[in-house]
């Protein structure tokens, strides 16, 4: 959705069989305001337009509490990578090795970790599984510059969320880390 951003968001309730929300959303230059109570849209706003500003304005939420942790052995993804997230409206930490990021907090706290395939010392993989040696299931997304569509399958087989080819596009991490975090 193009141009749409939050306006304002109020009257939050939950009721016996339904939530009740009264929201003010700008979609391009149009303002729509929804009452549910009122069970009318101003501005002509379309039910289509309101459930899309809903879904929208739940999504941002999600990523507002959402930290995803970048762990890659390439200064300069971990110099990236953070915008690129910060961007598309997530927190994030990153690390230079699989050994700093299991000493870290970031193990207990993350929604979804970016894992770069070929490390030195502890590889991606071996951290991966490493994790689920030790019952931390945290949703994985890998990312590699090898294009090896056997190791693709083999950690997607494994429980990957997905296993993207560097360089990626910034629509290719925000569909892996939606269906990581389950916000889009």
């Amino acid at each position: 959705m193009a141009n749409l951003s939050c306006y304002r968001y109020v009257n939050w309730s939950l009721g016996r069989d339904s939530i009740n929300r009264a929201v003010d959303v700008r979609l391009g230059q149009k303002l729509i305001t929804h009452d549910p109570r009122a069970s009318v849209y101003s501005n002509n706003a379309s039910l289509s337009e309101m459930f899309s500003a809903f879904l929208w304005r739940e999504s941002l939420l999600m990523k507002a509490q959402s930290l995803i942790s970048v762990v890659d052995d390439d200064e300069s993804v971990r110099e990236s990578l953070p915008e690129l997230l910060k961007e598309l409206g997530y927190d994030s930490r990153t690390f230079s090795s699989a050994r700093e990021f299991l000493v870290s907090d970031a193990r207990l706290h993350s929604s979804c970790l970016v894992l770069d395939v070929a490390m030195p010392v502890m590889s991606g993989p071996e951290l991966f599984y490493e994790l689920h040696r030790r019952n931390l299931r945290i949703p994985v997304v890998f990312i590699t510059a090898r294009k090896d569509e056997d190791v693709r399958s083999r950690l997607l087989s494994d429980g990957a969320v997905d296993c993207l080819f560097k360089p990626f596009n910034d629509t290719a991490l925000l569909q892996a880390l939606g269906k990581a975090i389950g916000g889009d």
